[in-house]
């Protein structure tokens, strides 16, 4: 009889323990931890920041260009591609940029200088020279454009604040630009048969404007800026729009390599009728160099 009951009361405790075994779960298994993103937002916030760009601009004017004709009261311009100087020609240029926190101060610089031999295709006169169809002519063009800014950045946002479901890492800075750009201007004609039209000229004026920085992935950054300026006078006046683009990948927190494309557009004039010089146009093309950070 106790046997019997013992044997009972084994068998009911294992039915109870098959059948809580049977509702509950089973253990889950234990989550891998996502892993974390290494972007660093103080890299792009570093406090001092000098960064020295020199770079090569293969650009080409373009245009209509006016030298001054006080002796045949010529107040015609002639286009650049007819004087055979919209030919890209490779050069200097550069950019200094210091960073304080969030200002940021800029001096860059860059030159175009085209030289050329050519016949005339039909016939033309700039300044007081006229030239011939079919005649032989020099012509040369050097515009060098240079700028002194300050940036101050006034939004900035970081996507992806080291999440790791987040699609692309990223910080974006936006800042308002002003300062000053100056022309240094040096057009002139030559025929082979004899006369020479030529004009030296400088220019200044300021600018305002803004600039974005985007930085991906802490290896690579866009930065867009366009600036407008604007000067007038009684007899000398002059606007411009200049818009640049670059492309910047970093191997090294120090070093990078960058490529772009910058245009710059302008109105001068200096003098008015037959004794005023007018340059109407521009210079644009293809940069790229190397980025050095300290």
């Amino acid at each position: 009889m106790h046997v019997r009951i013992f044997v009972a009361v084994v068998l009911g405790f294992c039915a109870r323990g098959l059948a809580q075994g049977a509702t509950e779960p089973p253990p889950a298994a234990p989550v891998a931890e996502s892993p974390k993103l290494t972007f660093d937002p103080d890299r792009a916030r570093r406090p001092w920041v000098i960064q020295v760009e020199p770079m090569l601009w293969w650009a080409s004017p373009s245009g209509t260009l006016k030298l001054p004709a006080p002796a045949t009261g010529n107040t015609r311009g002639v286009r650049v591609e007819r004087l055979n100087l919209d030919t890209p020609q490779l050069s200097p240029a550069g950019e200094v940029h210091i960073q304080a926190d969030r200002w940021r101060f800029t001096v860059s610089g860059g030159a175009n200088f085209v030289d050329q031999t050519t016949v005339a295709d039909r016939a033309f006169q700039i300044g007081d020279v006229a030239v011939a169809r079919g005649e032989s002519f020099s012509a040369s063009l050097d515009v060098s454009v240079f700028e002194a800014d300050v940036a101050y950045r006034v939004w900035s946002k970081l996507f992806a604040e080291h999440e790791a479901r987040a699609p692309l890492p990223a910080l974006l800075n936006l800042s308002v630009v002003g300062g000053v750009r100056l022309y240094d201007i040096d057009a002139s004609v030559e025929r082979s048969a004899g006369g020479v039209a030529r004009s030296e000229e400088f220019f200044g004026e300021p600018v305002i404007g803004l600039r974005a920085d985007l930085e991906l992935y802490e290896d690579f950054t866009i930065d867009v800026q366009t600036t407008v300026g604007a000067f007038g006078g009684d007899d000398r006046s002059s606007g411009s729009l200049d818009i640049s683009v670059g492309f910047m990948y970093w191997p090294h927190p120090n070093f990078a390599a960058q490529i772009g494309w910058r245009q710059v557009l302008y109105w001068l004039e200096d003098g008015k009728g037959a004794a005023g010089f007018e340059y109407e146009g521009g210079v644009a093309g293809l940069f790229g160099g190397v980025v050095l950070r300290f």
